[in-house]
């Protein structure tokens, strides 16, 4: 009887073994991709989703001001209005600068054409750092001539960037284009409000990198560029410096250059930069322009009458 009962066991299993392993040999796995060589993927899963609401949020930093240059900071979303590729965009939130931290990157000219100049330099950047940054802002010190220094990486520490600057000599050429294209790199790694201060005579001599390349670096970081400039508007010969290509540089950013007078004016110059930076408003918007093509062309406006304003001329699409 037992022996009867274990033959009757044994060969239930083995029914049961054969079955279960001719069925797993007629079942698709869950994990196999059953597309066809020519088929098309989904247009959306909600992953898709998520990555492209992260990759096509653009944000455009803005100032605005009076006919008399005063900054105006009392502005709501309902005020701009803006377009991209002159298609007109739904502006998707205005962050005013208190909600906003700032990722900054102060270029210091070390070249020797700004040796005369040197300390007045150290000594406004130093008053800038300390009046502009605030605990949640972050800001780092490159210095240019030949080469292109990191001095200080992104930091709160006012006092730990102000003995960067204060270390700072003036020797060799001006790589200016290098300093904006690392500068830009730097900012790309980071998030926030992106801005870059130029301290300097605006005169490139010895760079790797050519402007444009420069400039198109600075728009895929989302970078706002503000220029001081250290040095007089006419060179020896009655001609125009670096003045001119500063503001050609800052201008397709949405920033600016400030001229002070002279150089005991660079205090002021800085106050007026760290004020225009305080005042920026944050424009965020998803495209809805769906044509392709990897530059987008931006304009934005202000409804309100006699305002001028100030953002970047466009910025470079993401490709994912």
């Amino acid at each position: 009887m037992k022996k009867r009962l274990l033959f009757l066991t044994a060969f239930f299993a083995m029914f049961c073994w054969l079955t279960f392993s001719s069925l797993a040999q007629n079942v698709k796995p869950l994990v196999q991709d059953d597309k066809q060589p020519n088929s098309k993927p989904p247009k959306s899963t909600q992953d898709d989703n998520v990555v492209r609401i992260k990759t096509e949020l653009v944000t455009v930093l803005v100032s605005v001001t009076d006919q008399k240059g005063n900054l105006v900071s009392n502005l709501s979303k309902e005020d701009f209005e803006l377009s991209e590729n002159n298609i007109a965009q739904e502006v998707f939130a205005v962050a005013k600068e208190n909600t906003a931290p700032l990722r900054l990157v102060v270029l210091f000219d070390t070249s020797v054409s700004v040796k005369p100049k040197i300390k007045f330099q150290q000594q406004a950047a130093t008053k800038f750092f300390k009046s502009v940054l605030r605990p949640v802002d972050q800001a780092a010190l490159l210095s240019f001539n030949h080469d292109v220094v990191i001095e200080k990486g992104f930091t709160s520490d006012t006092e730990a960037l102000a003995d960067a600057a204060r270390s700072l000599k003036a020797k060799g050429s001006t790589a200016l284009y290098d300093a904006i294209y690392l500068a830009s790199q730097q900012l790309e790694k980071v998030s926030g409000r992106r801005v870059i201060v130029i301290i300097s005579d605006g005169a490139n001599v010895i760079s790797r990198t050519t402007l444009d390349t420069a400039l198109k670096m600075a728009e895929r970081a989302d970078a706002v560029i503000y220029a001081i400039y250290t040095a007089t508007r006419l060179e020896e010969f009655g001609v125009v410096a670096g003045d001119k290509e500063l503001e050609k540089i800052c201008e397709r950013t949405g920033g600016e250059v400030f001229f002070p007078n002279n150089i005991n004016d660079l205090d002021e110059s800085f106050s007026r930069l760290a004020a225009v930076v305080r005042a920026q408003y944050a424009l965020t918007f998803y495209p809805s322009n769906e044509q392709q093509g990897n530059y987008r062309a931006l304009k934005v406006n202000v409804k309100k009458p006699d305002l001028k304003v100030k953002a970047r001329k466009g910025y470079y699409a993401s490709q994912d």
